[in-house]
């Protein structure tokens, strides 16, 4: 998933099968700063405050003990109006 730096950012998880409740768990890996996941109801949202690629698993169990896990990729990249406001420093040639 492409996600913008400092742009609101919520994704719901919802397994495609399954009796809820859901147990939702973070196992391995991080999210990136500025973004929470929420267990209780299986969502991640904030703001992210770095570029990057960030890579986690989530499982997920429901009432019956039946247990499956996604692995996301996020990557954070930087607003365009970020990059339009960036000044660059040309050198100027030598031209002996």
């Amino acid at each position: 998933m492409d996600i913008i730096i400092g742009k609101y950012f919520i994704k719901a998880l919802t397994p495609s099968t399954g009796s809820a409740p859901f147990v939702y768990k973070l196992e391995s890996g991080s999210l990136p700063e500025g973004l929470l996941f929420n267990k209780e109801i299986g969502m991640i949202r904030g703001m992210p405050k770095k570029v990057g690629i960030y890579q986690f698993t989530i499982s997920v169990k429901d009432s019956n003990d039946i247990e499956g896990s996604t692995t996301f990729t996020l990557v954070i990249k930087p607003s365009p109006s970020s990059m339009a406001s960036e000044s660059w420093v040309e050198s100027p040639l030598n031209s002996s």
